[in-house]
């Protein structure tokens, strides 16, 4: 079943029912069998299932590289959250795995792919402020490097996203007044850094989404405005290799209607940013 996935023709859907946790192992499944498979049609089919039908799970993060998809989901009980992952490759899916870090409640998981795998970002509750964790897997989806922390102790960090281009990774997060970035790999290194965005409309719902192009330039696009919800806008702005961040530009001008929901993507050495206006 070569070339499944790049066609769009599958759909991964991550079940939420609520319960406390099942007595089940950090790992499902192994390498030489599928744990779901997913068969092929030419339209969605039935939706294959796989996170655990016994608690609550949702926000799934997904990302391609090649004939692999990696999906990231929440999971929650009563008590705590979790994150747990899986790859499928060809529409067989592999085992399930579960993030083992020291810090608790693991959530709100984001994905990219690297050039030796993939980087699996999330937050994690360093009482009594929440922070900004990330673990590196190879290909098959197997942890090739413990849990690290990305943003700055002592700190709020949420909303984290994460984008890559070959081992160029950056994160980004909003401490729900500014956004913050960091990166990691061969082209550049900082530690977590103040963008200069001062929210107009504060709040966990104008965190930054990021994406970086095949030059290295980081892109951040989020919503700000107010204080009237017809007042949101979304804004763009950049940033050159070694260059501070460029001033944020206005690229929906959607005056008198709220625009919100924003996704971005990067074609070569373009970038599109999507969103929607009400």
């Amino acid at each position: 079943m070569p070339g499944v996935f790049p066609k769009g023709r599958w759909l991964i859907w991550v079940v939420a029912l609520t319960m406390a946790w099942p007595a089940a192992p950090d790992e499902v499944g192994s390498t030489t069998e599928c744990y779901a498979t997913v068969e092929p049609g030419p339209d969605f089919g039935v939706p294959t299932v796989l996170s655990d039908p016994r608690v609550a799970a949702f926000m799934p993060a997904v990302a391609v590289s090649g004939d692999r998809v990696f999906i990231a989901w929440q999971e929650t009980s009563r008590k705590e959250n979790r994150v747990a992952w899986a790859v499928a490759v060809d529409g067989c899916v592999g085992p399930v795995r579960r993030v083992e870090d020291s810090l608790p409640n693991p959530r709100r998981p984001a994905v990219a792919a690297t050039a030796s795998g993939w980087v699996l970002a999330y937050e994690a509750q360093n009482t009594p402020m929440p922070l900004i964790r990330a673990v590196r897997l190879d290909d098959s989806g197997r942890v090739t490097r413990p849990p690290v922390t990305v943003s700055e102790p002592g700190q709020v960090a949420s909303r984290v996203q994460v984008a890559a281009h070959g081992d160029d990774v950056v994160f980004s997060w909003t401490n729900v007044l500014e956004h913050y970035v960091a990166r990691r790999g061969p082209v550049e290194e900082f530690a977590p850094t103040r963008v200069g965005t001062r929210l107009s409309s504060a709040g966990l719902l104008a965190y930054p989404k990021v994406a970086v192009d095949a030059n290295g330039t980081i892109f951040l696009a989020y919503r700000d405005g107010g204080p009237e919800r017809t007042d949101l806008e979304v804004r763009l702005l950049s940033r050159k290799v070694g260059e501070p961040f460029s001033k944020s530009i206005n690229v929906s001008k959607s005056r008198g209607l709220m625009s919100d929901d924003v996704t971005m993507a990067v074609e070569s050495a373009a970038v599109r940013a999507n969103t929607s206006t009400m």
